[in-house]
Formats: C-alpha cells, sequence, structure tokens
C-alpha cells in the first residue's frame, strides 16, 4: 500500500494539468412534520412545525496529463430538516463541512477525509484514508484511521484502526466479505436472475440474514428475515410520475409514503405507526 501511496503521488506532483471542472449541485425541502422521539431538537414534542432546508454540494476536479484524476468535495447544509425514517426534527449547522479529496486512475481511488471515509465492515464508524481497486468482476477496499479517532456508537466508545472488504461477481453470482480490526467480520452470497434477487449474509458467524426482492414494471417487493425469525417486508409502485411504499415488520411497526413528480420538484408525504408523519414539497438542482 505504500508503494501505491508514494507512486501516485509522485504523479501528481510531476504530471501537467490538462483540464478542470467546478460543479454545484443541491437540494431544499419545506412542509410540516410530527415527530414524538424527544431526540436533539425541541420540535421533537409530538406536535406539527414547518421545516424547511437546504443543502448546497460543491466540487471540482482537474485531470492530469497522464490521466489521474484529481477532485475534491463539500457541502453546507442550513435549515431547519425533517427526516421521516431518522431522526426527526434537526437543525442543519450551516458551516461547510470538511472537504473529501480523492485520487484516482486504472481503476485505483484514493479517499482523504479526516474522519469522513466510512468503515467497510460498519459504517457507524470512520476512518481518515481509503484505497480502493474494482474491475467489471470484482472490488477491493481498505479504509485506515490513522489518528486511532475513538467513536461513540450507541454508547460504547469504539476505535477501529482499519477495515477492507472484497467482492466478485460472476454469472449472476457475487460472492462479498468485509472485516475489521477488532474481528468483527460479514460474509454475503447473492444472486440475481432478471427481475428476482435473492442473498444471504452472515455476521461474525452467528447471525444469518436472508433477502429476497423482485424489481420489475415500475413494482418492486422485499422480505428479509434472520435468524431471530424478525423480518421486515416492503414495496412499492410508481407509474406516471406517481410513487407508493409501504413496509412493515415483525413488531407491528408500519410506515407509507407517497411521492408526486411535479417535472423539476416533488410532493412528498408519510405516516408510520409510531405517529411520525409528514408532507412537504422537495427538489434538486
Amino acid at each position: 500500500m505504500k508503494k501505491v501511496l508514494l507512486a501516485t503521488t509522485a504523479l501528481v506532483l510531476w504530471a501537467g494539468v490538462a483540464s478542470a471542472e467546478i460543479s454545484f449541485s443541491g437540494s431544499a425541502a419545506a412542509g410540516i412534520g410530527r415527530d414524538d422521539s424527544n431526540d436533539d431538537h425541541d420540535y421533537n414534542d409530538g406536535e406539527f412545525h414547518a421545516y424547511n432546508s437546504g443543502s448546497i454540494d460543491i466540487s471540482a476536479s482537474t485531470e492530469t496529463s497522464s490521466g489521474i484524476t484529481i477532485g475534491v468535495s463539500t457541502s453546507v447544509s442550513f435549515g431547519t430538516s425533517f427526516a421521516f425514517d431518522d431522526g426527526g426534527f434537526a437543525d442543519e449547522d450551516g458551516t461547510i463541512g470538511a472537504p473529501t479529496l480523492t485520487i484516482s486512475g486504472s481503476g485505483v481511488t484514493l479517499t482523504f477525509a479526516d474522519d469522513g471515509v466510512d468503515h467497510l465492515y460498519s459504517d457507524d464508524t470512520a476512518g481518515d484514508v481509503g484505497v480502493a481497486y474494482s474491475t467489471d468482476t470484482m472490488s477491493v477496499g481498505v479504509v485506515l484511521d490513522v489518528d486511532n479517532t475513538v467513536t461513540d456508537v450507541d454508547g460504547q466508545d469504539v476505535e477501529v484502526q482499519w477495515s477492507a472488504n472484497g467482492s466478485f461477481t460472476t454469472s449472476g453470482v457475487t460472492v462479498s466479505a468485509a472485516f475489521d480490526a477488532n474481528e468483527n467480520y460479514s460474509l454475503g452470497l447473492a444472486y440475481t436472475a432478471g427481475a428476482v434477487s435473492a442473498s444471504l449474509e452472515n455476521d461474525n458467524g452467528d447471525s444469518n440474514t436472508v433477502t429476497l426482492g423482485y424489481s420489475a414494471d415500475g413494482m418492486s417487493a422485499e422480505i428479509e428475515i434472520n435468524d431471530d425469525s424478525e423480518w421486515t417486508l416492503s414495496g412499492g409502485y410508481s407509474a406516471n410520475g406517481m410513487g407508493v411504499s409501504v413496509s412493515m415488520d415483525d413488531a407491528s411497526d408500519w410506515s407509507a409514503s407517497a411521492s408526486y413528480d411535479l417535472g423539476g420538484a416533488s410532493l412528498d408525504a408519510g405516516i408510520t405507526s409510531a405517529d411520525i408523519a409528514y408532507a412537504g414539497i422537495s427538489f434538486s438542482f
């Protein structure tokens, strides 16, 4: 890995700039919502409140004369957001996020982001440097935490020095594995044939999850079940700019949402069995 880093750095230093590109994109949303989780925001009190938020993504890239692409990206968010499936209302800080820099060429991508590169076994924790290589049939990756940052996950301090993963696909079958420095690992086997998909994942040798899915002609359905007979069933349908989706699980929790494409914007609404609800408008640019 050190040889790859040194070689790539050397190429960057002497290669001339052939082209450069800067782009802006973003999204915005506004509406009313209700969440009674009381988590992290005064508005999560079970009453309806208005929300309006936006984000702007900024990216720039250049290509050296030797074909290496160097890019940097960051984002800024602002306002009060509402997340239907996680967190309810939240205040966006309005500050520009730490930048992510990538160097890529010949199927290899290096990513630099201080505590900003998701680990490959679990994205609840993050590292500082990532190295990935991919082809049409296989991929491998490594993420390193060079300063041994401790992350608080579900009330526990977690330190992950490194993680790695890999996958190989042939004849519709994908075999995958991921593991980290804390001896966690997962193994996966997936198969896709037309509109039908199936997968099996084993986590740390003692938990198996089976997923069956179908997607065709605007319709989709999926069921996921594990060793403890915990299951989730979801489905959706979209046509003529309108989409609906529903899900439910073994604990009788359910959710339903709908959207309508206005052409450049979308009307969105949803409700859950926990009385989380929202209705609003959103658009991307």
